[in-house]
């Protein structure tokens, strides 16, 4: 998106989008969609999910999604990645709320994660933000939550702003079931 629309590495994709005058604006919006659109075809679950969902599923824990995506892209995992639910089992894939991009502030701003916790009668602290990015270890960070990074082929530099870094999302499993005791918090 970046090289596509000419926005520096260091700057925000939808920050700068939203600083542009119309109609250099909605084009670039427009290009945005076009390129997520693309991306739908591509779309796979990360290693683990079905996993951890299940776990989280059986242990009652709450699942929420907060994406800088748009809800296209949300519905179509949904509708196309996730497998049916078992019947007389709860969904594995139930998520509330789905936050997207539209929910402003966005991410690594705390905002969507104080709506949250207050949706689910928590405190951020209770919360534990999974992403693979700095814009999602920065929102858990300036939550009060606990970050967890899943590791990739490039974001190996975003370690040091996690409390946790996992390769696969179901590694999560064995630090919610053994616990964990965090020993920083920014």
């Amino acid at each position: 998106m970046k090289t596509t629309l000419n926005i520096p590495e260091n700057q925000d994709t939808l920050g700068y989008i939203h600083s542009l005058s119309e109609p250099a604006r909605s084009k670039a919006e427009a290009v945005i969609v076009e390129i997520e659109n693309r991306a739908l075809e591509e779309m796979q679950l990360q290693p683990g999910l079905p996993e951890l969902l299940k776990y989280l599923t059986q242990q009652g824990i709450h699942k929420a999604i907060l994406t800088r995506n748009n809800v296209n892209s949300v519905n179509h995992m949904a509708d196309n990645l996730f497998p049916l639910p078992v019947p007389g089992e709860p969904h594995p894939f139930h998520f509330d709320p789905i936050l997207t991009r539209s929910f402003q502030p966005i991410k690594p701003d705390p905002a969507p994660l104080y709506h949250i916790a207050e949706q689910w009668g928590i405190q951020p602290e209770e919360l534990m933000m999974v992403g693979d990015h700095a814009d999602d270890l920065n929102c858990g960070n300036n939550a009060g939550a606990v970050s967890v990074l899943l590791l990739d082929q490039v974001n190996r530099k975003f370690v040091p702003l996690a409390d946790l870094a996992v390769c696969s999302l179901d590694d999560i499993i064995d630090f919610l079931r053994d616990g964990f005791m965090l020993h920083h918090k920014k």
